[in-house]
């Protein structure tokens, strides 16, 4: 069997409603990617029967399917929909995140972006299978990096000439991502924390990537479209008494318990550092920006930020797969 070198997540969410025209739009410029050895899996929540019947037909078995009838976050459905396809494919060495308002085609020209996905791959490759985004025409939120040299809805490629490599202290909206399968094996069979209720998840990527000894980069130079929150904002989980949202989180879990455990901050791991919430220790760091000890890294990231099996167990989640 050959090896797959990425499979893309395509996540949406149909509690709000459905996109099922925009989607085609998404599936077809992902389909006329250039990149050999590569999976495209649908990862659907609540999305309705006749408009993944209908993606079914037009799409039949070039692409794979995961449904989940219940309300997940995405971050969840992304995980369970990731061991679904690693089951049958374990080989596989990475893992591209796609939110639903994805397309890959050129901002500027509207033309498919076909190198996009090859580009990321082997941008991840180039630094040590770090964490890796691709860069979107709106809501990347470079602006917490430099407010000066970015904006917050841009007309073609903000990150030029030379990939950016996100400093610790910095966490960047979630829309395009590749995890090396690093991820996976590290934190037992997941790849995003899962905590979450809505919000707050990237503020822990680059503490992700340092308990996998990588770190956290932008893709230079391509740039596809983004069309904000096409399927709502963290829909089912995003409304709570706290407009940022950093404390919301699942299952009885309570931010207090993090924020007074003095390990997290001195073993370099920070959260919502804009807002002050907890600070990375700097000195976890060598002078590459490595951490020091990421075995406590990881130990504390599935501590704090993975949901353990008492409280979601990923094999009681009910899904319909077609994997192909």
């Amino acid at each position: 069997m050959v090896k797959n070198k990425v499979a893309v997540v395509y996540n949406t969410c149909g509690i709000k409603q459905d996109n099922i025209d925009y989607y085609i739009k998404c599936i077809d410029s992902l389909l006329e990617q250039d990149l050999d050895n590569y999976k495209i899996i649908l990862s659907s929540c609540r999305n309705s029967y006749d408009g993944v019947a209908k993606l079914y037909k037009r799409y039949n078995k070039k692409i794979s399917y995961v449904y989940y009838r219940d309300v997940y976050t995405v971050n969840v459905t992304f995980n369970r929909t990731v061991q679904l396809f690693h089951e049958k494919y374990p080989d596989t060495e990475s893992y591209l995140y796609v939110d639903s308002g994805c397309c890959f085609k050129n901002s500027i020209t509207k033309q498919d972006e076909t190198s996009f996905v090859r580009n990321i791959y082997n941008t991840h490759k180039r630094y040590n299978n770090s964490l890796v985004y691709g860069q979107v025409n709106s809501d990347e939120a470079l602006t917490y990096i430099n407010p000066t040299k970015y904006t917050a809805v841009s007309s073609g490629p903000q990150v030029i000439e030379e990939d950016l490599e996100v400093p610790l202290g910095t966490g960047l909206n979630l829309h395009i991502c590749l995890f090396n399968k690093v991820f996976l094996e590290t934190y037992n069979n997941k790849i995003i924390p899962d905590i979450f209720k809505a919000y707050c998840t990237e503020s822990v990527f680059r503490y992700l990537a340092a308990g996998c000894n990588t770190k956290w980069y932008y893709m230079k130079d391509q740039q596809v479209i983004h069309e904000h929150s096409i399927d709502g904002p963290s829909t089912g989980f995003a409304s709570g008494p706290d407009p940022g949202g950093w404390r919301r989180l699942l299952y009885g879990r309570d931010i207090d318990d993090i924020i007074n455990d003095p390990e997290v901050s001195k073993a370099g791991i920070g959260y919502e550092e804009g807002k002050g919430i907890i600070r990375h220790n700097p000195k976890a760091y060598d002078s590459n920006g490595y951490a020091k000890d990421p075995k406590k890294i990881v130990t504390l990231m599935k501590k704090h930020f993975f949901l353990n099996d008492d409280e979601l167990n990923y094999n009681n989640i009910h899904s319909q797969n077609s994997i192909n």
